[in-house]
């Protein structure tokens, strides 16, 4: 969207790197990181499972700065295992790294 100001500010955001800091808690399963858009990978798109230390890495425009559909992702949630039972609500943990095509302003 070109009227986005973080676009202006802070420039295109060309690639994303997601790490995984923590994968799926124990007596969970699920949280994939899903691209629906993928559809090479099957007609309900491509899973990347979590897993501690993993990363995965992709283009978000393509080769004439367009955006590419197929970055599209999401968080699939995460499904307690059948008898499991926790102190704490399941998660996973996640960093995203947005390669931009400028640096990002900062103020001193």
């Amino acid at each position: 969207n070109v009227d986005d100001p973080a676009l202006w500010i802070a420039g295109q955001r060309v690639a994303t790197v997601l790490v995984y800091l923590s994968g799926p808690m124990q007596g969970c399963h699920g949280g994939c990181t899903r691209f629906p858009q993928a559809t090479d990978a099957g007609s309900d798109g491509l899973r990347v499972q979590p897993r501690r230390g993993a990363a995965v890495a992709w283009p978000n425009i393509g080769p004439r700065g367009a955006p590419l559909f197929e970055a599209e992702h999401e968080a699939e949630p995460l499904e307690t295992d059948a008898g499991a039972s926790f102190g704490e609500v399941p998660r996973k943990v996640a960093i995203n790294i947005w390669i931009r095509d400028r640096p990002v302003p900062w103020s001193s």
